[in-house]
C-alpha cells in the first residue's frame, strides 16, 4: 500500500512540470464528462427528485412505498448496478453495493443520468450508468425558500442563500422532510389507511470556493444529514416496530490550478455513513463506513477541440459491523485516461475512456467507453456508444455470516448502443438502441443446507429500444412545452448454473414496455403541468408465473407565479397526485397512495 501511495503523489505534482504562465481559452477545470447523447439531466419543475426519475425512459422507478427504499433500475438491469456519484465520488455503499434514493435532497441538488459506459470513467459501480448530483447552481439568486404541504401529512421545507464577497462564493442550505405517510390504499377491495411509513429527513449543506488568484481556486463541499423512518410492513402483514436511522456526513475538498494549455485539480473527501437497524428479530443492526478518497486530475488541450484528461484516484473504504466477524477494509487504486476530438474526420467526433483499477478484495479489473458522433447536418446527429464496466461484490455478498461466498467474481457487463436525434423547427427526436450482455451475474439462490447463498450463475442480456419527442411553442401571452417516450426493454437470463429453466425468462420488476408523457402550459402568469406514465406488467417470480398488473398514473400542478418586484420571483400553487385515484403496487404487497392533495409556496429573491 506504501507503494501505492508513492505512486499517486508522485502523479499529483507532476503536472507541475507541464505548467503555463499565461491564461488563454482554458478558464475553468472540466469534470468528468459524459457525452451529450447518452445524458439526461433531469430538471423538471418539480419538488421531487424521484418524480424525476419517475418521468425518465431510461430506468424504472422501484420503491415500496412514500418513505421507504428507492432505487432506480437502468435499462433492465438491478439496483445495484446505478450508481451514485456525489462530486465525482461514488457513494454507493460498500455494505450492499446500493444506495436509497429516498433519502437525497429534494432541491440543493440537480440530477443528471449518464448510460452504460459513457460514465465507466467512475470505475466501479458504474455498470447500467449513474446518477449524478450536481449542485443546482444559479449565480444570480441571493436567496430561495420552498415549502410544501399534502393531504397525507407530509410538510417539506428547504432554503438556501448565495453569498458572495470578494473572491468568495459560498453558498448554504437546509432541507427537512416531515412526513407522516398517513395515505388510504386498497387491499381485498377494502379501502385501508397507512399509519406505520413515518419518516424524517434533515440535511445541510454548504458550497465554498474561494479564488486565491486568476489561477488557482480552493472549495469545500459539505453534505450532512440525519434521517431516521419507520419501516412499514407490507399489505398482509401486521404492525411491526421496524425503524432505520441514517446518519451521513460528507465532505470534500479540492485546490485547482488553471493554465495556459492545461488545467488541474486536487481532490480529498471523507465520508462517514451510518446505518442503525432494529425489527423485531434484530435487536439492532449497526454499520459504520468511513471512506477516505483521493484524486488528481489534469486535462490537457492541445487545440480548442482536442482534450486529454488524466486521473488517478485512490478510495480506502472501512466498514465495521455487528453482523460481521470483523472490520472489513478495502483499498482501491484507479488510473484513468480520456481523450476527445471534434471534427477528427468528415464531421466525426470521438470520445475515448481507458480506466484501470486495482482493489486489494477482486484484483485487477479494466473498463473502457469509445463514443463516436457524426452531424449529417445542422438537424441530424447520429452517435454509437460501445464498452465495458464492471461492478465488485458487496461485503455482505462476501462475508455475510450465513451464505456470504468470499470466492465470488467480478459482475462484468458490455454494452452497445446507437442512435440519432433529430430537430425540426420546434420538434426535437430522440432515439436509441441497445444492447448489454452481463457476464457473472451475482444472484442469492438456496443451497443444500437450506441457507441462501450469492453465486456467479447467471449471464444476462438486455436489450431495447427508447424513444422521445419534445416539443416547444409560444406566442404573445401563451407557452407550450410537452415531452412523449417510449422505452421497451427485454432483459433475459441467457445461461443459469443452477435453475435451467429459468433460461429466457425476464428479469423480475423489469416491465417490457413503458410510457412517459409531460405537459406545461401558461397564459400570462399563470401555469399548469401534468406528467403521465404507463408502466407494464412486471413479473415478480423468476419463473415468470407470476406478476403485477400495469398501471397508468396521471400527476398534475396548477400555480400562480409573479414577478413582484424586480429581482423577486414567487410561486404559489396546488397538486394533486395519482389524479385517477388508481390502485397500483410497485412491489408485490406494499401499499402505493391514491388520490392526495397539497399546496406548494416557492420564492426567490435575486
Amino acid at each position: 500500500m506504501a507503494k501505492l501511495v508513492c505512486i499517486f503523489f508522485f502523479l499529483l505534482f507532476s503536472w507541475s512540470i507541464h505548467s503555463q504562465d499565461s491564461l488563454s481559452y482554458v478558464s475553468e477545470i472540466i469534470e468528468i464528462e459524459s457525452s451529450s447523447y447518452s445524458s439526461d439531466t433531469l430538471n423538471t419543475n418539480t419538488n421531487s427528485i424521484l418524480n424525476q426519475l419517475d418521468q425518465s425512459s431510461k430506468g424504472v422507478h422501484q420503491t415500496n412505498g412514500p418513505g421507504l427504499l428507492s432505487t432506480f433500475l437502468i435499462r433492465g438491469l438491478a439496483a445495484r448496478h446505478t450508481g451514485i456519484i456525489w462530486n465525482d465520488w461514488s457513494i454507493q455503499s460498500a455494505v450492499n453495493s446500493t444506495y436509497d434514493l429516498s433519502l437525497t435532497p429534494n432541491n440543493f441538488y440537480n440530477m443528471e443520468l449518464n448510460m452504460g459506459s459513457s460514465s465507466s470513467g467512475f470505475g466501479n459501480g458504474a455498470f447500467a450508468g449513474v446518477v449524478q448530483l450536481k449542485p443546482n447552481l444559479d449565480n444570480h439568486e441571493i436567496f430561495s425558500v420552498s415549502s410544501q404541504i399534502s393531504s397525507i401529512g407530509n410538510f417539506n421545507f428547504a432554503s438556501s442563500a448565495n453569498v458572495e464577497l470578494n473572491n468568495t462564493k459560498l453558498k448554504f442550505g437546509i432541507e427537512t422532510s416531515n412526513q407522516n405517510n398517513h395515505y388510504k390504499y386498497l387491499f381485498n377491495r377494502k379501502e385501508r389507511t397507512q399509519e406505520n411509513a413515518d419518516f424524517e429527513n434533515h440535511q445541510s449543506f454548504v458550497d465554498l470556493h474561494h479564488q486565491l488568484n486568476v489561477k488557482n481556486k480552493i472549495g469545500i463541499n459539505v453534505w450532512h444529514q440525519l434521517a431516521h423512518r419507520s419501516i412499514a410492513p407490507s399489505k398482509t402483514s401486521s404492525y411491526n416496530n421496524d425503524r432505520q436511522k441514517d446518519k451521513n456526513t460528507r465532505v470534500n475538498l479540492f485546490f485547482q490550478n488553471i493554465q495556459n494549455t492545461a488545467s488541474h485539480k486536487f481532490s480529498l473527501a471523507y465520508f462517514n455513513e451510518n446505518l442503525r437497524y432494529r425489527s423485531n428479530q434484530i435487536s439492532e443492526s449497526l454499520a459504520s463506513s468511513k471512506v477516505y478518497l483521493a484524486r488528481q486530475m489534469s486535462r490537457y488541450f492541445f487545440s480548442s477541440n482536442t482534450v486529454l484528461t488524466q486521473i488517478f484516484d485512490l478510495r480506502l473504504d472501512n466498514t465495521e459491523a455487528n453482523f460481521f466477524e470483523q472490520i472489513r477494509k478495502q483499498e482501491n487504486l484507479g488510473l484513468a485516461i480520456h481523450f476527445s476530438k471534434e471534427n477528427l474526420w468528415k464531421h466525426f467526433n470521438i470520445k475515448t475512456k481507458l480506466r484501470a483499477d486495482y482493489n486489494s478484495i477482486s484484483s485487477f479489473q479494466m473498463s473502457y467507453n469509445l463514443q463516436l458522433e457524426r452531424a449529417i447536418h445542422d438537424k441530424l446527429k447520429l452517435h454509437f456508444n460501445t464498452g465495458r464496466s464492471f461492478q465488485n461484490p458487496s461485503y455482505n455478498d462476501l462475508y455475510w455470516p450465513e451464505g456470504g461466498n468470499p470466492n465470488l467474481k467480478t459482475e462484468v457487463i458490455y454494452d452497445n448502443e446507437i442512435g440519432m436525434e433529430y430537430e425540426l423547427s420546434n420538434f426535437f427526436l430522440t432515439t436509441n438502441i441497445y444492447y448489454n450482455y452481463v457476464d457473472n451475474w451475482i444472484q442469492w439462490s438456496p443451497q443444500n443446507n437450506n441457507l441462501w447463498s450469492p453465486s456467479n450463475i447467471a449471464k444476462v442480456n438486455s436489450y431495447g429500444f427508447e424513444s422521445q419527442l419534445s416539443f416547444q411553442g409560444s406566442t404573445k401571452n401563451f407557452s407550450f412545452s410537452s415531452k412523449l417516450s417510449y422505452s421497451f426493454v427485454r432483459s433475459i437470463i441467457l445461461e443459469h448454473k443452477a435453475f435451467d429453466d429459468l433460461i429466457g425468462n425476464q428479469m423480475i420488476y423489469i416491465p417490457n414496455h413503458k410510457i412517459n408523457g409531460y405537459v406545461n402550459t401558461s397564459y400570462r402568469n399563470f401555469y399548469l403541468e401534468s406528467d403521465i406514465s404507463w408502466i407494464g406488467s412486471r413479473f415478480i417470480t423468476r419463473d415468470n408465473q407470476n406478476s403485477l398488473d400495469d398501471y397508468s398514473l396521471i400527476n398534475v400542478k396548477f400555480y400562480f407565479g409573479n414577478s413582484i418586484e424586480k429581482g423577486s420571483l414567487w410561486q404559489i400553487g396546488t397538486f394533486c397526485n395519482n389524479l385517477m385515484n388508481v390502485d397500483y403496487e410497485v412491489v408485490n404487497f406494499y401499499a402505493m397512495p391514491l388520490r392526495y392533495f397539497g399546496i406548494f409556496l416557492n420564492y426567490k429573491f435575486s
